[in-house]
């Protein structure tokens, strides 16, 4: 489990917050996904958990250890991928890089587990091949594969789907939940609003340096989501709807069972009922309606 308790982030040079007393929690076998806008803090804190950069106030534990008082035991309960392709070494192969990178968390390689993993994210065939012949997608792979191999238990994934395909995508979200199931605490960070629904059991937003929501992704659907309905006929007036025409009428609702009566009460005066239109807020409205909030 990752805790993130009061921090509180100042840049002195240039006198932002990009922390403001922030806490939340990372639970074990879950993915949690940090949204908010650029300048929201998410990169801030994302160093601050990686021990790159030290609160002004506040800590993170990482199953128990401080990661501002006791630094390398901390980070012993961490793997991360940052954002970008550059975590490779190019002119190593696939199996190298796993190799290397172990190494330097003094975890021995397991390569049965190796092969069972890469099996999973389809890159089991290319291991013995430069990592500069890799796809985007097939680096992407092999960064996860790396982060999940020291089977720590806590793992933050930066961007994970960023630039890469969409079959690429599909599959990286699926292997994300996979190892969230194992019992990892995940905290993933994305501008990709289909990533965060599809992966998010828990969602934490930051703007201006605040958490102004920590909710669960179906609470967030229940509270703000919402259906709309627009019925077009012809043929008679009705009580609340807009003439958009050579008598024709627009009647518009968000509630099913309005709705429903409205097409009763159409049907029965013998009304001509042109089309039904249905529209479902997305994601990024949602997003937009709750930093507005």
């Amino acid at each position: 489990m990752i805790e993130v308790r009061d921090l509180t982030k100042i840049y002195k040079k240039t006198g932002v917050t990009a922390l403001d007393n922030v806490s939340f929690t990372i639970p074990d076998g879950k993915v949690t996904v940090l949204l908010g806008p650029n300048g929201a803090g998410k990169t801030t804190l994302i160093k601050i958990i990686c021990g790159l950069i030290l609160p002004d106030g506040g800590d993170v534990t990482l199953n128990g250890f401080s990661v501002v008082r006791n630094r390398s035991k901390a980070l012993k309960h961490l793997s991360v991928v940052l954002e970008g392709d550059r975590n490779l070494f190019y002119r190593l192969t696939g199996w190298q890089n796993i190799e290397y990178f172990l190494s330097l968390q003094g975890v021995k390689l397991n390569k049965s587990r190796a092969k069972e993993l890469a099996k999973k994210f389809g890159i089991l065939d290319v291991l013995d091949r430069e990592v500069r012949m890799f796809s985007k997608g097939m680096k992407q792979k092999l960064s996860l594969l790396i982060s999940f191999l020291p089977e720590t238990e806590n793992i933050i994934l930066d961007e994970p789907t960023v630039g890469v395909d969409v079959i690429s995508s599909i599959e990286i979200r699926k292997l994300i939940k996979h190892i969230a199931e194992e019992g990892r605490a995940i905290l993933l960070t994305t501008h990709e609003m289909l990533v965060a629904r599809e992966v998010a059991d828990k969602t934490v937003f930051l703007n201006k340096g605040k958490v102004i929501l920590e909710t669960s992704m179906k609470e967030i659907f229940e509270r703000f989501s919402g259906t709309t309905f627009v019925v077009k006929f012809r043929g008679i007036r009705f009580q609340g709807a807009k003439e958009i025409g050579d008598n024709t009428f627009e009647i518009t609702t968000s509630d099913a069972k309005e709705l429903s009566g409205h097409l009763s009460k159409l049907s029965s005066l013998g009304a001509e009922i042109l089309e039904i239109k249905v529209y479902e807020k997305d994601l990024e409205k949602i997003f937009l309606e709750i930093l507005n909030a």
